[in-house]
């Protein structure tokens, strides 16, 4: 079964990575469904039988994401960006969807050692996805920065509410959780665990400035509402990134580029549209 694992790991490597996704990590979905176990706010799992643990890849990105996705909306813009609600959201979509019916990822996650749950190479049910862009309530919810705490990819750190990689610092995304219920195994059966995630520290200036620029970035949000809202970040997105620029770690190397920031803070298509008229 881990050779399996370690087999579908490596097909995704290769598949999602010229396509900008280069986060790529596998987990046991009990990491996470152990703590939704617990969690007052929490009732989705990741693998729906109780007693069972399934196989999970996280995938997300860093600034790697942008020429890949630019290039593919240059394929057919006006289908891609003025036709479509969410651009990133729809090419993120499919290139999951691409994966999973993959012939060799459809034969190899039914290489089970229990012969009762293999399913014909065609029946890919047992393979699917969840997103942080699509739920219709709360019982759907899936805490993808808790996913990413728990499996040991990015440390979350509570005061500024930001994933922290050791080497990316704060220029992550994540975009989606495979799920695949054909590799399972006994929850309490002793596999190898996720590697244990050393926690990005926040040096006492870095927090300091941090904390400030947050505080101002709620403050230009609301005085009333200290919610947040997708509409009110985007009337503040420079304040939000000033926070980020406050993490050290990763910033030169990995920080978003201009048109990338605008769009991952505003959704505003005109970025889209600017970025593929200044391909060559």
């Amino acid at each position: 079964m881990a050779a399996v694992r370690a087999q579908v790991l490596q097909a995704a490597r290769t598949h999602f990575s010229p396509l900008g996704f280069d986060i790529v990590h596998g987990f046991e979905s009990r990491v996470y469904d152990s703590f939704v176990v617990s969690s007052p706010s929490l009732t989705r799992r990741l693998c729906q039988e109780p007693d069972e643990s399934c196989f999970c890849i996280l995938i997300g990105n860093t600034k790697a994401l942008w020429n890949p996705f630019v290039r593919w909306l240059a394929t057919n813009p006006e289908s891609h960006i003025e036709k479509t609600k969410d651009p990133l959201h729809h090419y993120t979509q499919l290139c999951m969807e691409n994966f999973l019916v993959k012939e060799c990822v459809i034969e190899l996650t039914q290489q089970t050692q229990d012969d009762s749950r293999t399913q014909s190479p065609s029946d890919n049910t047992s393979n699917f996805c969840v997103y942080p862009f699509e739920y219709r309530d709360a019982s759907e919810l899936v805490s993808f920065q808790r996913v990413a705490h728990l499996s040991g990819f990015a440390s979350t750190n509570n005061t500024l509410h930001l994933s922290l990689h050791p080497e990316y610092g704060a220029w992550i995304a994540f975009r989606a959780v495979l799920i695949f219920n054909h590799l399972k195994t006994c929850a309490t059966t002793e596999v190898v665990e996720s590697p244990k995630m050393t926690p990005l520290k926040l040096g006492e200036e870095e927090l300091t400035k941090a904390k400030a620029c947050m505080e101002a970035a709620l403050g230009a949000n609301s005085k009333q509402d200290s919610q947040l809202n997708r509409d009110k970040v985007q009337e503040t997105w420079q304040l939000w990134v000033a926070m980020r620029d406050c993490v050290l770690t990763g910033r030169e190397k990995y920080r978003y580029s201009a048109r990338q920031m605008a769009y991952h803070y505003t959704n505003n298509k005109q970025v889209l549209w600017d970025a593929v008229n200044s391909l060559d």
